[in-house]
């Protein structure tokens, strides 16, 4: 449990700098 747990963390995290990242580049959101 607590490793599917850390996926979905980490994996929230690569969402949150992707879409900063896309920001910062001025490309869309998606």
């Amino acid at each position: 449990m607590s490793i599917i747990v850390a996926l979905k963390i980490i994996e929230n995290r690569i969402k949150i700098l992707g879409t900063s990242f896309f920001k910062k580049l001025g490309g869309s959101e998606n």
